[in-house]
């Protein structure tokens, strides 16, 4: 992903990996034949034992954590996706790893929150929908019966955009400038 320039293009990224998140999560439930009354279908992949599409609707954040508090998760995530949206706006562009963190990060909560808004699937009893979960890990080959919770790409990109955050912090060292208190320095 190219970040030099205007932050137009960097939206375009953040537009580009949401469309991706919500094109597959389309295809992957209308592939597995997913409707209200057949909600848990599951595809196995490859011929493998570990690795499947399956059909899930998550009501909470990651591993389908505080679903009771679904006005806390969506409001979180709008106030998430405006301050990213600006703080993506107004960082230079150094370093890259942290405009493609970003990037990452912002697209994925965009990706969750218009599932949460209009297009995820119902739960009953529940004032927003669920965020539709597809990718399905099994650990049976590996000889731990368990799988890990389902998730999507919107999901991947917040999680690969957090680690590349956090190491952004590990590896980018501030600028003499920066040290010094101009908070408006800007690498060159």
């Amino acid at each position: 992903m190219a970040f030099k320039g205007s932050p137009l293009l960097r939206y375009g990224a953040v537009a580009a990996l949401v469309l991706a998140d919500l094109w597959s999560k389309a295809a992957v439930f209308r592939w597995l034949g997913v409707s209200a009354q057949r909600f848990h279908q599951s595809q196995p992949l490859f011929g493998t034992d570990w690795l499947a599409f399956s059909s899930s609707c998550n009501g909470g954040a990651a591993f389908g954590q505080f679903s009771q508090f679904p006005w806390v998760l969506v409001l979180g995530r709008v106030g998430a996706v405006l301050f990213l949206g600006w703080l993506l706006a107004r960082t230079a562009s150094q370093p890259r790893l942290v405009l493609c963190a970003m990037t990452l990060v912002l697209a994925g909560a965009l990706g969750n929150l218009i599932d949460n808004l209009w297009l995820g699937c119902a739960i009953p009893g529940h004032p927003f929908l669920g965020v539709r979960d597809f990718i399905d890990v099994y650990f049976g080959p590996l000889g731990f019966d368990a799988h890990f919770p389902a998730f999507n790409i919107a999901d991947s990109c917040i999680t690969v955009g957090a680690v590349a955050w956090i190491l952004s912090g590990f590896l980018h060292k501030p600028t003499p400038d920066a040290q010094a208190g101009d908070g408006d320095a800007r690498p060159t």
